[in-house]
């Protein structure tokens, strides 16, 4: 039995992956018998609800976790708003297997109405890729976060945490 596994070089816009597997195996007295499968993932659409609206949030804190602890408070609107459309390009995590490397460094990107308030909002984000949002502190789909861009934009505002991979 002969196996081979295709993936395209670049998916096209929305698909998050694509995979064609071929299988030939001899038949007994003769011939062969071909499968083939395919699969693709799609990144789903994301809906206003899951948007940032930077004006409804006007301060932004980043939590560095574990054995750092460090905090910083922003409230510059345009680095609001930075952080905003960041998040609101990335896709919803398409529905595909993945795995995790072990990570110590972890941000956590908290979006309120006040320095004081609770946060409305809040983006958890590693090594991983994908973050994980929470609204009111409930789960929200995945973020698909493969090029660690929320991770690089907190670790620029937030120095301390090392990308190691």
């Amino acid at each position: 039995m002969q196996e081979v596994s295709f993936e395209l070089r670049a998916a096209p816009p929305g698909v998050a992956g694509t995979l064609l597997d071929v299988t030939v195996a001899a038949e007994p007295g003769g011939g062969s018998l071909v499968a083939a499968g395919a699969e693709v993932f799609v990144y789903p659409r994301r809906t206003a609800a899951e948007r940032v609206n930077p004006t409804a949030w006007p301060v932004a804190t980043i939590r560095l976790e574990a054995q750092h602890g460090a905090t910083r408070v922003i409230r510059s609107a345009a680095v609001i708003a930075g952080l905003a459309g960041l998040l609101n390009r990335l896709p919803t995590e398409a529905d595909q297997p993945f795995s995790c490397p072990a990570s110590t460094t972890v941000y956590v990107l908290a979006f309120a109405r006040s320095v004081t308030g609770p946060p409305g909002l809040t983006f958890t984000t590693s090594i991983c890729w994908v973050d994980v949002p929470s609204a009111a502190g409930r789960a929200q789909p995945l973020l698909a976060d493969p090029h660690l861009t929320l991770y690089r934009a907190l670790s620029q505002l937030l120095p301390g945490g090392q990308l190691t991979m």
